[in-house]
């Protein structure tokens, strides 16, 4: 098994984790930005349906590029998009930057399944999309809440920073 789909699972960590935290930090969005709480939720929405439709057509538009610098690409985007939805100074902007955040994140997870089972023999194909889906079991498990005690200390945007930082950690570690 190569060990770089490790590093792959930590990706897929940093996409639940942004995928996933947004509906427990609605009411404190909700309160900051000033808007329903209702509204807020529709933070959660726009980035499923997003996700869903990004993901094929995403892969479908970018097929003819090197998989891995796409996947660089799209990292980076994912990072600026929680760094921007952490700054942003309305709800607006924030629900344009759920938008970008999640047609990131879409493609990031297509990529990485594809790249996980490029890079080990056949034989290990079905364990290495196991240990990237496990990143994001772990987002859930682990990082949401971890996400939240960063909330309920230093507010609703310190988790985005997080996972800005986290994104942009594991832009520097892929091989270029």
């Amino acid at each position: 098994m190569n060990p770089k789909v490790y590093l792959l699972a930590l990706i897929t960590f940093a996409t639940g984790m942004d995928e996933n935290l947004a509906g427990g930090l609605v009411p404190f969005i909700a309160d900051d930005l000033a808007v329903s709480v209702s509204a807020a939720g529709q933070l959660t929405t726009v980035f499923s349906l997003t996700f869903a439709l990004a993901a094929p057509l995403l892969l479908f538009f970018t097929a003819q590029y090197p998989r891995l610098i796409l996947l660089r690409v799209a990292l980076l985007i994912f990072c600026l998009g929680n760094l921007f939805s952490a700054l942003s100074p309305s709800y607006s902007i924030l629900f344009l930057m759920r938008i970008i955040s999640a047609a990131s994140c879409a493609l990031i997870v297509v990529l990485v399944t594809t790249i996980a089972t490029e890079m080990v023999e056949s034989r290990y194909k079905g364990r290495a999309i196991g240990i990237v889906f496990m990143g994001i079991s772990g987002s859930i498990v682990f990082g949401v809440p971890v996400g939240l005690l960063f909330c309920n200390w230093l507010g609703w945007r310190a988790p985005f920073i997080f996972i800005a930082l986290l994104a942009l950690l594991i832009f520097v570690l892929i091989p270029k």
